[in-house]
């Protein structure tokens, strides 16, 4: 069996409060349909739906956009607990050990999550799996949500944090990598960039935002943005601006972020 669809789970955004939490899907709903126009796009208050000719790949779009906490190609079914058991055998392989992860965002399915779990496992069993809770190599999930069940076994890892466009704009000043990394870590908090400075660091941020208007200046005119950042330390303050100045990689490894943002070229 192949994939039906993709699911993508919020990061920050489920913990917030109802009216918050609406508004913040529906910025990552914009930015996911720019991103993928041909696709279908449902909104749930426990995940988006993703329903495209290519799961695996809208999978991979969805985990680069800010807010996401991860992404899975998924297959949708009934919840008719003989059918998910099969379903979650056609992700076994043979000779792996494996796990399943059951989770219930909608609780009014006539068993609970470890009941789910027993049995699903038990049919694998029973037909040649090999069981492992702690030193699998397999995690075969299934979601219950939207009156649906949703079995998966890939979790494609998003960046989290909050939509960018959420927390409005800020001047980014782009001369370095310092910077560029700097600027990735306040879109992580929301922030829409505006950028000054160097096009080859701006170039990277539209090839990897192409769903996002990033404004960008050789020299400084825009003055529309809450406040400044910059990648320098603490030993080299900026003390050109009369509002807020923000130095993320202040007290950050910078080795810490490169591996946090790997995914961009």
């Amino acid at each position: 069996m192949k994939p039906n669809c993709t699911i993508v789970r919020f990061d920050e955004i489920g913990i917030k409060a109802s009216h918050t939490r609406g508004e913040f899907i529906s910025v990552l709903f914009k930015q996911l349909k720019k991103l993928m126009p041909d696709a279908k796009i449902k909104l749930s208050p426990y995940r988006i739906i993703i329903f495209s000719k290519n799961p695996k790949k809208s999978a991979i779009l969805a985990s680069k956009v800010f807010g996401i906490n991860s992404a899975s190609p998924a297959i949708m079914v009934d919840r008719d607990i003989e059918l998910i058991k099969k379903v979650a055998y056609s992700f076994y392989k043979k000779g792996k050990s494996f796990r399943i992860s059951c989770q219930r965002s909608d609780k009014e399915y006539q068993f609970n999550s470890q009941e789910i779990s027993r049995m699903v496992g038990e049919y694998i069993f029973n037909k040649g799996g090999n069981v492992d809770l702690i030193n699998y190599d397999l995690n075969i999930g299934i979601d219950f949500f939207d009156k649906k069940a949703f079995i998966f076994c890939e979790r494609i890892q998003g960046f989290g944090g909050l939509p960018v466009n959420s927390q409005g704009k800020i001047l980014c000043l782009m001369n370095n990598e310092r910077d560029y990394f700097a600027c990735l870590l306040m879109m992580n908090r929301g922030c829409l960039p505006i950028v000054v400075g160097k096009n080859v660091f701006y170039k990277k941020l539209i090839k990897n935002f192409s769903y996002l208007k990033i404004s960008f200046f050789k020299k400084l005119k825009y003055k529309n943005f809450l406040g400044v950042v910059s990648g320098n330390n603490l030993n080299n303050l900026i003390t050109d601006f009369e509002c807020p100045i923000f130095y993320p990689l202040a007290f950050i490894d910078e080795n810490f972020v490169r591996e946090k943002f790997k995914a961009m070229n």
